[in-house]
């Protein structure tokens, strides 16, 4: 897809985006989300930028740390810093839900040496880890609804329950793929694209596997992960917080990721749009205005989507540069 193109799609369905968000706010009755916006409190706009900083670093420091995990492979801070930034602006730009993304990374590791089975196995990997931690910060939360009641108890008994079943589910789904992958045999140089997949995705899960199993030793890669998915929780407690309004750790969490996983579907442009109707409803769900709601995720993903929206496609636009310095990189 041209840039001509890719930036055109971004500015029609955000504009699409855009207008499903105000057709949900009328339809629920929030004529007031406007009022609520403009008695946003200022100070909190600091702290929302600085956590999606945060965010954004905390990213760049569990890849470069996800990228020397055998070490057979180097990237520099800057390098993994600009290479993040590159799959994000691949994300906004391919209209199918993270798959520019994708694309861009695969490409990285590419440059830096490794070669096509092994650089869609580092890829699905990296998503695997982070994506992991996503989902057990949502099981954490169901399981401290259910097991300590007097907390969490704007969070609906079926949503807790719901995400304490399907994390174990997830991992039980994970370790028979990569059981499968462990007892596929090529039988040929040129193994079907089946083949190939199912190889990718068990090497992928067992390297997520590996990191696990010595979490001690991966400590910043997983402290990494965390902060990138807290951080932007806590962004979206804040925008909250900037209207006036107030949510508990464990509804702010189960809110974010149920809304969240409308990031996951292969929607264009990084769900924008989706996302924010999602993440409202999930948090009136949980007991938040639909006001209030809607102001706090307008703001939430001004910083989510948009701040890092512009570095993004700048880093993409020099991805000739960027590859150059990843190969030297490599044969450093």
């Amino acid at each position: 897809m041209s840039t001509r193109r890719g930036l055109l799609t971004l500015a029609t369905l955000t504009a699409f985006g855009i207008a499903s968000v105000v057709a949900l706010g009328r339809t629920r009755g929030a004529d007031d989300a406007l009022q609520v916006l403009r008695e946003t409190d200022p100070r909190w706009l600091v702290g929302c930028a600085a956590l999606e900083l945060l965010s954004l670093l905390a990213y760049a420091r569990a890849l470069r740390a996800f990228v020397e995990v055998d070490r057979s492979l180097a990237i520099g801070v800057s390098e993994a810093r600009r290479l993040m930034f590159a799959s994000l602006g691949g994300a906004r730009l391919v209209a199918v839900g993270g798959a520019g993304g994708l694309a861009v990374m695969y490409w990285g590791f590419r440059q830096l040496g490794s070669d096509r089975q092994v650089a869609l196995a580092r890829v699905l990997g990296l998503n695997i880890l982070v994506f992991g931690i996503f989902g057990l910060i949502g099981w954490a939360a169901a399981v401290a609804r259910l097991v300590v009641p007097p907390i969490g108890t704007g969070v609906p008994l079926v949503l807790a329950i719901a995400w304490s079943l399907a994390i174990p589910a997830c991992v039980a789904a994970a370790l028979l793929l990569r059981n499968l992958g462990d007892a596929t045999r090529i039988p040929s140089e040129h193994p079907t694209r089946r083949e190939q997949g199912v190889l990718a995705v068990s090497g992928g899960l067992k390297m997520v596997r590996d990191i696990a199993l010595r979490a001690r030793h991966h400590r910043r890669m997983l402290l990494a992960g965390a902060t990138y998915w807290l951080a932007d929780i806590g962004c979206l407690a804040l925008s909250i917080l900037a209207v006036g309004a107030g949510i508990g750790p464990v509804e702010i969490c189960l809110a974010y990721v149920t809304g969240y996983v409308a990031m996951l579907a292969p929607l264009p442009t990084g769900g924008f749009g989706a996302v924010e109707a999602a993440v409202t409803a999930s948090l009136t769900v949980v007991g938040v205005s639909i006001s209030v709601a809607l102001a706090s995720v307008a703001i939430w993903r001004a910083f989510n989507f948009w701040l890092p929206t512009v570095p993004a496609l700048v880093a993409l636009a020099r991805l000739p540069k960027l590859g150059r310095d990843l190969r030297a990189e490599s044969s450093s």
